[in-house]
């Protein structure tokens, strides 16, 4: 079920709970699995960093 996706601009990110998941869409429709990461604090809040850009993209 490898699809090749149009647009270039498509970006997926993932969470720690759909990793897998995420990689399986990307891979489905042909897109690489965007990079960020996600910081847990002892509070409960949840810091999550988008480390490429985004500009342009959906």
């Amino acid at each position: 079920m490898s699809n090749q996706y149009l647009d270039p601009n498509l970006k997926v990110f993932s969470l720690n709970s759909n990793f897998d998941l995420a990689q399986e869409i990307a891979a489905a429709i042909g897109v690489e699995l965007g990079k960020c990461s996600v910081t847990s604090f002892s509070d409960g809040e949840v810091q999550i960093n988008i480390e490429e850009s985004i500009r342009g993209c959906d």
